[in-house]
């Protein structure tokens, strides 16, 4: 019976290597590496999945049983990029239109997705931060005890003692914006401290370090804009 099996296993090699060449390592996940690769008669892209057999639940028509593991093989659309990377890289540019708000003493006060815009005509998306109806000229030093912005999106620190400045609030809010971005639920900063509202464990490490930052409950500890900058999750 091994040996059936081993004798299939080879000829099922064969075909796969035949009309299929397996080029660089793509990711690697929980149930599998992904590697991309072509279909040999028409140079079509594709993506070729190996995949433990303890994972295996069912079989696919592009199905190459190897015996030691499964080939899975899968359309690759090209040109292509994980959405995890569009929003890093979203991410980054508004952390960037902040700091440069900031350098201009520009308090926005309700940044949040419903303010921002993605330009798409590009090769890459490009954000644009809007209504800076709220906004207001800012010293360094003030505080307010006013708020003026998106009452589900108040920082802490106004909930505990009805004070609040530019940066760390800024801060949260961008920690507000990927949050949303990331669970695709609205957030409400009274949810959140009271855990009722939860970050994710399947982000990435870096990712979820850099919102977990972002959304730290005492001001004073928060990354200023330009640490989050230099941050290994855009690194």
């Amino acid at each position: 019976m091994l040996n059936q099996e081993s004798a299939s296993s080879s000829v099922e090699s064969a075909e796969f290597e035949e009309k299929y060449e397996e080029k660089n390592q793509l990711g690697k996940g929980g149930c599998g590496s992904v590697f991309a690769g072509c279909r040999r008669e028409d140079n079509l892209p594709v993506a070729i999945k190996h995949i433990p057999k303890d994972n295996v639940f069912c079989k696919h028509k592009d199905w190459y049983d190897l015996q030691q593991e499964p080939i899975l093989v899968l359309e690759r659309p090209m040109p292509a990029e994980d959405l995890a990377h569009y929003i890093e890289i979203i991410i980054q540019q508004l952390v960037n239109a902040a700091v440069h708000l900031k350098q201009n003493n520009i308090f926005h006060r309700d940044i949040k997705v419903e303010n921002i815009l993605i330009e798409t005509g590009s090769d890459v998306p490009r954000l644009c931060l809007i209504d800076f109806g709220l906004s207001f000229i800012n010293k360094k030093t003030s505080k307010y005890r006013t708020f003026y912005g998106t009452s589900a999106h108040v920082p802490p620190e106004w909930l505990s003692s009805c004070t609040y400045s530019a940066g760390p609030t800024t801060v949260w809010q961008v920690g507000v914006v990927l949050f949303e971005m990331l669970h695709n639920k609205e957030f409400r900063s009274t949810n959140f401290i009271r855990k009722k509202l939860k970050i994710s464990s399947t982000l990435s490490q870096d990712c979820l370090d850099f919102l977990e930052q972002c959304l730290i409950k005492v001001p004073k500890q928060r990354p200023t804009l330009e640490q989050l900058l230099n941050h290994t999750w855009f690194t």
